[in-house]
Formats: structure tokens, C-alpha cells, sequence
């Protein structure tokens, strides 16, 4: 059972049908979601809506980091409906937000919930005639980043050996004048013995050496799945006018893959307003 007054995501919360993944809300970060004053408290079912009651909070967030490939467009938002009971949506600005990474730069279309006809389900921002779209790319400041910082490193390390090595040879070379001894005749044997045994070049395990062609296990390991796929987070939020409202479901999130030659693949460079931690 999970505690605390915010709902976290559930694993696997998700399907994949088609070209889209749809994304149910036991996959959802819900601001106070655990609290029945605010929201229902969910059935068993795994592609269960949520159902808002009424918050003057309204934060709903989710993520995916995988199904999803690099360089690819899609199309992102959420299927919500409104109860014929809903309230406190009119002249309310509701924002559907995504980014590519935590760090990323948001992308955001803003709908109005209260043109929205009651108890029917509908696709926001779509349903509005806006469409809220956002290419994964991979970060390039990462690979840059680490080469930079591996130059530098290899830089200062050689010039600290460098040093480090001069004045240990300088050392070296003192004590071995201090300490030289008159040679000995070169035809007469030494009585000592080695301090250590040689190594045996036949000396070793009775492990047999691999063979040429033979490749290690890490090689044919599968690339993680995770890793190999961009990480989108998209939310709905209305956290600015403080407003009490409800009567909202949210019947699941999707994202979805979109053809190159869509002619609306473009992504808003608008800068949302600020989503503060609560």
C-alpha cells in the first residue's frame, strides 16, 4: 500500500497499440492522487481512470524510457472526460506539457476545459485543434562533455608523471652513487640467490587460452532497452489560479509516433509558466 498523500507511478502501467504507446494513470505522479478528499481512490483494474474530485492543486505527471526510439517525432497528450457535475474550469488555463530528459526544455499547448463537451471523451490538446508534438533527440553536450574532460585529464596526468618521475629518477640516481660498491670481476659468480623466483613463461593456469574468434558474453548481450530509448516526461497541469475545481477523468496519457512527412512536425518554443514544487 503506498503511503504519503501523492500517488507515484505503478511499473508496467502502460500498453502498446499500434504506432502509440498509452500510458494508464497507475503510471501517473498525482499530486495528493492518495487522498480520497481529492481524488477516487482507484479500482483494480490496470487501465483504471482517474477521477478527480476537486483540488485547487491539479498536478498529473508521467514519464516513459522505452518503446521509444531516438530520433523519432511524436505526438503527446491526454484522453480526459468531463462528469456532467464538473466544475471550476471556466476561464481556466490548462497546460499539457513535455520534454525530452529531466533537463530538457518544455514544449506546451494550452486548452480550456470548460468548451469541452461534458461526459464525452476527448484528446487534448488535439480535441482544440492544437497539437503538441516533440522530437527525441539525443543530448549532444554529454559525448562533447566527456572527450573535453578526458583530454584534459590525460593532459594533466602526463605532466604530473612527468614531474613525479624526474625527481624520483633524481633520487634514484643520488642514492645509487652513494651507494656503488667497486665492480666485481665479470667471470666471477655470484653466491646469491634471487630474491624471487622468475616467472615460467609455462608457468601458469590450466586455463586454455581463448580461442581467436571468440567473442565474450558482454558482446552478445542485448543494448538495454532503457538505454537505448529517449526519455519523454509530459504532465497536465493548472497550479497558477488556485482555484477549486473537479468532475475531471483521465482515462490515460499517449504518445505517439509520427510519420516524417507530417506537415504539423514542428515543436512550440514557448517557455511555459514556472510549475512550482509544492
Amino acid at each position: 500500500m503506498e503511503k504519503g498523500p501523492h500517488k507515484v507511478p505503478e511499473e508496467d502501467a502502460l500498453d502498446v497499440k499500434n504506432n502509440e504507446v498509452l500510458i494508464y494513470p497507475r503510471g501517473f505522479n498525482i499530486t495528493w492522487g492518495n487522498d480520497d478528499r481529492y481524488w477516487k481512490k482507484f479500482n483494480g483494474e490496470k487501465n483504471c481512470a482517474a477521477e478527480l474530485k476537486q483540488v485547487s492543486w491539479l498536478e498529473v505527471a508521467c514519464s516513459i524510457d522505452k518503446k521509444l526510439k531516438y530520433g523519432k517525432t511524436y505526438k503527446v497528450g491526454f484522453e480526459v472526460s468531463l462528469k456532467p457535475d464538473a466544475f471550476g474550469w471556466k476561464d481556466v488555463d490548462v497546460y499539457v506539457m513535455a520534454k525530452v530528459g529531466k533537463s530538457g526544455k518544455y514544449s506546451y499547448r494550452k486548452v480550456h476545459l470548460d468548451r469541452a463537451p461534458l461526459g464525452e471523451k476527448i484528446r487534448i490538446p488535439d480535441y482544440f485543434n492544437e497539437t503538441l508534438k516533440i522530437k527525441a533527440m539525443r543530448p549532444p553536450s554529454n559525448k562533447h562533455d566527456g572527450k573535453h574532460d578526458e583530454k584534459h585529464d590525460e593532459k594533466h596526468d602526463e605532466k604530473h608523471d612527468e614531474k613525479h618521475d624526474e625527481k624520483s629518477n633524481e633520487k634514484s640516481n643520488e642514492n645509487d652513487k652513494s651507494n656503488q660498491k667497486p665492480n666485481k670481476n665479470p667471470n666471477e659468480k655470484s653466491n646469491e640467490k634471487p630474491s624471487e623466483k622468475p616467472n615460467e613463461p609455462n608457468e601458469k593456469s590450466n586455463e586454455k587460452p581463448k580461442k581467436p574468434n571468440e567473442k565474450s558474453k558482454k558482446s552478445n548481450e542485448k543494448p538495454n532497452e532503457k538505454s537505448e530509448s529517449p526519455e519523454i516526461h509530459f504532465g497536465l497541469y493548472e497550479v497558477w489560479t488556485k482555484k477549486w475545481k473537479g468532475g475531471l477523468m483521465i482515462h490515460h496519457a499517449y504518445i505517439e509516433e509520427l510519420k516524417p512527412a507530417d506537415p504539423k512536425n514542428e515543436e512550440s518554443s514557448s517557455q511555459p509558466p514556472a510549475v512550482s514544487n509544492q
